[in-house]
């Protein structure tokens, strides 16, 4: 049967695959893994039990060596008398029973050892405590000569191979005791390293499957963005429903997918850390080469990004859920049918609509709105869609203006208050031209080039989709073969252009 060190050996050294199958399951990895752990801490145990026992036989050999040692004394101690007193016998006995104390233990530990060094030692004590018996029977008698020519003869040199056997054993003992001690340390790191490859495989399946739903997300989102696009070419509004209907759900799908997985790995990492927390705890002072590991691996880092990456994509999905929601409200609007009106009017009724937000109320001031407009002709377009434009562009040189008072004080405020500019016009019976501005918080020139896109704002998180302004582009430029440009300044406001064809080709409905 091999022994602890062998076992441990063959584990540690054996040449192990360093990939897996990309098919493998993490739980059978985890398995595994809990085994291999396991079984190195059944082998530490039996080492650091080993390393006791080779500890325990070096105490019993020395007490050996002292107990012959007096053993010797009390010999000569009753040949120099010529005789044993009751002192000497009473002595004499007291050193029998100790010494046969410590050989008996010695039997008992005898069967652990592999060597048969113990048995050897055993057995030439045998012959010495017989030729030391023999001596004292010769001294009881007076036979002093005879008995100092025994000693000369048989004991000392029985005694000199018995302290050469016991000083042997002793050395091979504390030989095997730090070898026994070396390869448990060495089983510790090797359990720590485990626990800490155990995480990283299980922080690297988390992070793959994160990196897929990522791309499955983006991939979603695109879909989402030419779905949106589609949806302006779209004449009824049972189609409108389907569509967004069926993009919510596949955007909706692997974002629950994520939500679901994010508990099962939190818990894994969770007991895993636990795990080499627990090794923590009853191994404090490892070797240096398992400080270094765990100093570079940071395992408190690992545990605290761990939560915050849950916490990013609970947010995450969050958003994508207010994302779908409002494309579906904007995209809910009622087929209209494209005819002559009056562009005034519609802003007007946008104007009315927004009523609320412009108007004072309590700490929040009041937005002028200042109108020039000019003799414009009748502009064929749908209605309904060119309102919603207005609506949205006009919703959010609002919010730029709340923005900038936000950071105004109400001296300031009274001094320039908040102004929307709507100045119309026509430069020939063909188009006519809408200019809205304000002088709200306005946004950097580079970012202007952005503006139109899909899901891009410049508004804190949770107050604006980004959707508003691409709709309105869409309305315009596509729907109604027109043209709308933004520009703007930090803190200069922002101007939009709007221009119209007065007659329309077609109309194409959202």
């Amino acid at each position: 049967m091999p022994s602890p060190i062998d076992l441990l050996s063959k584990m540690l050294f054996t040449r192990m695959p360093v990939r897996m199958k990309s098919g493998l399951s993490p739980w059978l990895v985890c398995l595994a893994t809990t085994i291999v752990a396991l079984t190195s801490m059944a082998a530490i145990y039996r080492l650091n039990h080993l390393a006791e026992h080779k500890s325990q036989l070096r105490f019993l050999l020395t007490q050996t060596k002292e107990q012959m040692s007096r053993t010797n004394a009390l010999e000569w101690e009753g040949i120099s008398k010529g005789e044993i007193d009751e002192d000497l016998a009473e002595e004499l006995a007291e050193n029998k029973k100790r010494t046969d104390e410590i050989l008996n233990r010695l039997r008992e530990i005898q069967a652990f050892d592999r060597q048969g060094s113990l048995t050897t030692m055993l057995e030439v004590y045998e012959e010495y405590r017989t030729e030391i018996d023999d001596v004292l029977t010769l001294v009881q008698g007076g036979e002093i000569r005879e008995a100092i020519d025994v000693d000369a003869d048989g004991i000392d040199e029985i005694y000199d191979e018995m302290y050469s056997q016991i000083e042997v054993l002793e050395e091979a003992y504390i030989v095997q005791q730090a070898l026994a001690r070396r390869l448990a340390n060495v089983g510790i790191a090797f359990s720590l390293l485990l626990a800490a490859a155990m995480i990283s495989i299980f922080a690297h399946q988390f992070n793959r499957k994160v990196l897929d739903k990522h791309q499955k997300l983006k991939s979603a989102l695109m879909d989402l963005k030419q779905a949106q696009n589609r949806l302006v070419q779209q004449e009824k509004i049972v189609g409108l429903g389907q569509v967004t209907a069926g993009v919510a759900h596949e955007i909706n799908n692997p974002v629950n997918f994520i939500h679901g997985n994010l508990g099962y790995v939190q818990g894994h990492t969770q007991d895993l850390l636990k795990l080499v927390q627990l090794y923590q705890q009853h191994y404090p002072n490892p070797m240096a080469e398992i400080k270094t590991e765990l100093a570079e691996i940071d395992l408190e880092f690992i545990q605290e990004d761990l939560n915050k990456i849950l916490s990013s994509m609970q947010s995450g999905t969050d958003r994508i859920r207010e994302i779908v929601l409002s494309l579906r409200n904007f995209s809910r609007m009622d087929e209209a049918e494209c005819k002559a009106v009056d562009i005034h009017e519609g802003i007007d009724s946008t104007l009315l609509i927004l009523q609320h937000r412009l108007n004072a109320q309590g700490d929040r001031p009041g937005i002028q709105v200042i109108k020039d407009y000019a003799t414009l002709p009748l502009v064929e377009c749908s209605a309904r869609q060119i309102n919603q434009a207005f609506m949205n562009i006009l919703s959010n040189a609002i919010d730029a203006l709340e923005e900038k008072n936000e950071q105004r004080t109400d001296q300031e405020i009274k001094e320039k208050p908040s102004q929307i500019n709507i100045q119309t016009s026509s430069s020939d019976s063909q188009w006519v031209k809408i200019l809205i501005s304000d002088n709200g918080v306005g946004i950097h020139e580079s970012l202007c080039q952005y503006i139109f896109d899909p899901f891009f704002t410049t508004k804190a998180v949770g107050k604006g989709t980004g959707l508003g302004m691409s709709i309105s582009y869409q309305i315009i430029t596509e729907q109604h073969q027109g043209t709308l440009e933004f520009y703007s300044r930090p803190d200069e406001g922002a101007n939009i252009i709007i221009q119209l064809p007065v007659q329309q080709k077609a109309c194409h409905m959202f």
